[in-house]
């Protein structure tokens, strides 16, 4: 159907698990302004629990894209660009490369959302330098990769802009809080997958130096094992710094409104 004078937006994603960049693209597409925009979300690969967290009238395309070279992807990717009249697409990660090629078939403008964590060191580097030629516009989460993408990307300062992750604030309720461990007010709460980039060892060494001056303080890990080593580090870590009363692991979780409403 026609988009009605609204501007066609297509947030595009690998997959909706729980984590980081796909919390983001989920948060961004059910608040774009709808007098202006019409939202749309495209899962390149396969669909997961941040599905339930869509907004009603966001227009979901789910690609089931089996590998880089998937062209059946690519060209239902384009036929529902055309159709829908789409005219940004906003690739988040590694979605940029399935964007770009469907962004040159079709003409839209494109920006790419850089949520990277693991530091500006890129084994594929020379590729993104390919794909980022010509973008519109680039997202960063962080002030190290603006500086990234302009130095090794070759994309002009003027086309960065540093996001920093965010939590949409109305979606925290007080309604139907949570028990959980630890004492009401003395709560600290980290919501991240258990990998070596976002540096969990880090936090608990900051968390003993907290807890020495305040005993009632309680941090809760809520992330999924990602890294299967790393987490093994951090469990024994915890151990080491003899923490086991001080700090709990919730696994992930996809009431994380109700968590932080809760600490």
């Amino acid at each position: 159907m026609p988009n009605m004078g609204k501007i066609g937006v297509l947030h595009l994603i690998d997959s909706l698990q729980a984590g980081g960049a796909e919390r983001v693209a989920v948060n961004l597409v059910n608040n774009l302004p709808r007098n202006q925009f019409k939202p749309h979300l495209c899962v390149t690969r396969q669909s997961g629990p941040l599905e339930s967290q869509l907004a009603a009238d966001v227009n979901l395309l789910i690609l089931n894209r089996r590998n880089r070279w998937d062209l059946s992807a690519l060209f239902h990717l384009v036929a529902y660009i055309r159709n829908n009249k789409i005219q940004i697409l906003h690739a988040h990660s590694s979605s940029l490369f399935i964007a770009k090629l469907a962004s040159a078939l079709t003409k839209c403008k494109l920006v790419w959302h850089d949520h990277w964590g693991g530091g500006n060191t890129r084994s594929n580097e020379p590729y993104f330098r390919l794909f980022t030629r010509g973008v519109n516009a680039i997202f960063t989460v962080t002030h190290s990769l603006a500086i990234w993408a302009q130095k090794k990307l070759g994309v002009p300062q003027s086309r960065i802009i540093v996001l920093p992750n965010f939590v949409i604030s109305n979606a925290i309720t007080t309604n139907n809080k949570i028990e959980l461990q630890g004492t009401p007010k003395y709560r600290i709460i980290c919501v991240a997958n258990i990998r070596t980039q976002k540096d969990q060892l880090g936090l608990l060494n900051a968390f003993r130096l907290v807890v020495n001056q305040q005993p009632k303080a309680h941090l809760l890990l809520v992330g999924a094992p990602v890294d299967e080593n790393y987490t093994h580090l951090v469990m024994n870590e915890i151990e080491k710094l003899n923490l086991q009363d001080h700090v709990s692991w919730l696994g992930g979780r996809d009431d994380v409104p109700q968590l932080l409403a809760s600490c």
